[in-house]
């Protein structure tokens, strides 16, 4: 303002070489059109019109050649921004946080580009580049070189919630999907040999990620905010693994190491930064047979609370136990079913029983299975049923119908009377199988399938099986039901006193 008058005039304004920071957190301005007439300006600085929350439109001068970094980042009202082709470098981050932008043009002028200058732009379904532009390229909206040989940044608000690598990347820019809460699954091909600082960070969505072969280094805060993620394979070519790459991903639950060697890494890789600990205590790592103790001797995945070699036998999460049963022919007994369990909230089951042939359910005059539950099951609605299709198939739903839930480590669930009125003597099997369980009613688990025995032991069993109607006597009325007359001919001769 060289006449002092509080205005600039267009002279003025094309005297101006350096804005600075002036207008930066300017929380009223609308519009800066006015801006094409710094026509002397050849750089907007660094943070030069961050926070400018109200702006809605600008048109940078063609004099312009460099876009610093964080520019115009937090101008959440941006809905258009001109670039024009006198721009050869854009910066990191400069026009990130501007969450009402939706797309944006590279022209052909821009030969470098910093890392993901659109970072946490949510609305951005595209980035458009001139055709003419000798650097860079856009397909379907995403940004590369112009070989297609690195992904430079993915528009957070672009449709779709998968999205798969093209075959001839090699390597992703540094927070290239930084905050795509969309995402949930992207495929990375194996041609890619690096994944830079932040290339995945926070996207919260994202709960399945491929990483290949190919991949020799993952860099600094790659998957930092993850929380989606539940599962992670690192493959044995990573030679390098950046600090925090993986922190705050506090749904992951396995870590699949495939490197035979293991290197140190810090020990924030794996680190929770809202418990602050150091001990990574609800993953399992999962690595190669033979190097288990290489990998608890070793700084950073030594702080993995319970790593498992592969082949290695787990306690699992849930074990239904089956006490084995002595009965007499024609008694009953009980089949005591137990459950030992990690658990914390197990709302619903669901198991099945097959008994031995010979061997049956007491039932009540409803058709169902009588039982004694245990406390364990207070609050909870046993039913106990037969199949139609097998008279030895039993179904058992256990639902809650309070806040009980099934929480203590190991214990008696139920007893089941069984009778053994036709069952041959000696040692018969049963199983518990199918065994379904779910905590807060949502997620699934299953537990094993166990066989246990009956011992069933009398004098009178063989006469017992030919009793057909069971009226304790074996006479003419059961002859005709007999299938095998000559095993049991000896036993029948002494019961009937005659050779008919």
């Amino acid at each position: 303002d060289t006449n002092n008058d509080g205005e600039l005039s267009k002279q003025e304004a094309a005297a101006v070489t350096d804005i600075g920071r002036v207008f930066r957190n300017n929380t009223t301005m609308k519009t800066f059109t006015e801006l094409q007439y710094f026509t002397g300006l050849k750089n907007i600085g660094s943070g030069a019109f961050r926070n400018c929350s109200g702006l809605t439109s600008v048109t940078i001068p063609e004099s312009v050649t460099s876009i610093g970094g964080t520019a115009f980042s937090y101008c959440s009202g941006l809905t258009s921004v001109t670039i024009p082709n006198s721009v050869t470098s854009i910066e990191n981050y400069a026009f990130s946080n501007c969450i009402a932008l939706a797309s944006v043009t590279i022209p052909s002028s821009v030969t470098y580009i910093g890392d993901n200058p659109f970072a946490r732009c949510s609305n951005l379904t595209k980035i458009e580049v001139q055709t003419e532009n000798t650097n860079y390229t856009s397909l379907d909206g995403v940004l590369f070189t112009k070989d297609i040989k690195r992904i430079e940044a993915y528009p957070c608000g672009k449709q779709g919630d998968t999205y798969s690598i093209p075959n001839s990347v090699t390597s992703i820019r540094s927070y290239a999907f930084y905050s795509c809460n969309g995402l949930t699954s992207v495929t990375i091909p194996n041609s890619v040999t690096s994944i830079r600082d932040g290339a995945f960070a926070e996207c919260s969505g994202l709960t399945s990620v491929t990483i290949p072969n190919s991949v020799t280094s993952i860099g600094i805060d790659a998957f930092n905010g993850c929380t989606s993620l539940i599962s992670v394979t690192i493959p044995n070519s990573v030679t390098s693994i950046g600090p925090r790459a993986f922190a705050s991903c506090t749904g992951l639950k396995e870590v699949y190491s495939q490197i035979e060697q293991p290197f140190a890494i810090n020990e924030d890789v794996f680190q929770y930064w809202d418990n602050g600990s150091n001990k990574f205590t609800s993953a399992t790592l999962y690595v190669p047979r033979g190097t288990k103790s290489l990998y608890e001797a070793t700084d950073g995945w030594k702080n993995f609370t319970t790593i498992v070699e592969e082949g290695e036998a787990q306690d699992a999460d849930v074990v239904m136990t089956v006490d084995d049963v002595s009965i007499e022919a024609g008694g009953t007994a009980d089949v005591v079913i137990g459950m030992t369990n990690k658990k914390e909230n197990i709302t619903i089951m669901q198991l099945n029983v097959q008994l031995p042939e010979g061997v049956t359910p007491k039932m009540d005059s409803n058709g169902n299975c009588t039982f004694t539950s245990t406390s364990r099951l207070t609050g909870f609605n046993v039913s106990v049923k037969k199949t139609t299709t097998a008279n030895n198939y039993l179904v058992l739903i256990i639902p809650r119908q309070s806040g009980t839930a099934i929480r203590d480590t190991q214990g008696e669930l139920l007893r089941l009377p069984v009778s053994a009125q036709n069952a041959a003597a000696g040692t018969l099997q049963g199983t518990v199988q199918n065994v379904v369980y779910y905590e807060n009613g949502t997620t699934q688990g299953n537990a094993d399938d166990v066989t246990f025995n009956i011992v069933v032991s009398g004098e009178d069993d063989d006469w017992r099986k030919c009793d057909v109607n069971g009226d304790g006597q074996v006479d003419v009325a059961d002859i005709g039901k007999v299938i095998d007359v000559m095993a049991t001919r000896a036993r029948m001769q002494q019961q009937l006193g005659t050779e008919e």
